[in-house]
């Protein structure tokens, strides 16, 4: 009995540093997964022209921190949206699907000036749009141009360009010509809903583009930015940044409860 009771032991010995031997590698394995994809949206981020953000992933949250100035600046819009979307992708390849995605920016005092939370949803990376078709918008931007001289807002540029990393990104750049007001309010909505309806129409109509994102930017008759708009048409979101006495007139009409930042496009 003596020597039963000994092996019995050697054996819960054995077991018990087992067990804890696959655990100490489980962890450790999953600390390193969190740790390679931190680093791979880090990596992600600065070859997009996106440097110095925090990044952190630990118990399935990932955390992003982004510097800005007082009040945030139009830059912000794209980089917000970027980093979501590299989240987007990384997810498609690894276990962050299940993690939440919070995105922090701070001025230069390390004061908050933008914060969300929400889930990251899996998708592939644009893939094969490596050149922007030659002249795609060309046809439009007449229009467009003639359209926006009838409410007042400038066409100053449209292209269409192939980001590497996000794919085909539509740019508009105009300018509104009232001062603050009804009649300005009316323009900054035309050359963000009513630009980005004609832009849609077109590029997935006629045009037979394939399109990722809309980035429009509308300054005032100054040059000074009031609002940088993205869109995300696959996902139908909205990112905007607006200048300080800008009101987010492209949610009228909508439920009061629905938000100008990450709202759903027509």
């Amino acid at each position: 009995m003596k020597h039963t009771k000994v092996v019995l032991v050697g054996v819960c010995l054995v077991a018990l540093a087992m067990t804890t031997a696959v655990l100490t590698i489980a962890l450790g394995s999953a600390s390193a997964g969190e740790s390679g994809a931190a680093t791979m949206i880090s990596r992600n981020l600065e070859t997009q022209g996106i440097m110095g953000a925090s990044v952190s992933l630990q118990d399935g949250s990932l955390e992003v921190t982004l510097s800005s100035t007082k009040g945030g600046a139009p830059e912000d819009t794209w980089a917000r949206t970027v980093v979501q979307r590299e989240a987007e992708f990384l997810a498609k390849s690894s276990d962050l699907s299940d993690a939440q995605l919070g995105i922090t920016i701070v001025d230069e005092q390390g004061n908050v000036v933008y914060r969300c939370e929400g889930p990251i949803e899996a998708r592939s990376r644009p893939a094969g749009k490596e050149a922007a078709p030659a002249g795609a918008l060309s046809s439009a931007e007449t229009d467009l141009v003639a359209q926006g001289e009838k409410v007042g807002v400038v066409l100053k540029g449209l292209s269409l360009d192939a980001d590497p990393s996000q794919g085909l990104v539509v740019d508009a750049k105009t300018a509104v010509t009232s001062s603050p007001g009804q009649e300005r309010d009316a323009q900054i909505r035309w050359a963000t809903v009513g630009l980005l309806g004609e832009l849609r129409d077109y590029c997935e109509g006629t045009g037979r583009l394939d399109i990722d994102l809309y980035r429009l930017m509308i300054e005032d008759s100054g040059g000074n930015v009031l609002v940088s708009y993205i869109v995300d048409p696959r996902t139908r979101s909205v990112r905007a940044w607006m200048a300080p006495g800008v009101t987010p007139v492209w949610c009228q009409g909508r439920p009061a409860s629905m938000p100008a930042d990450g709202a759903t496009t027509p």
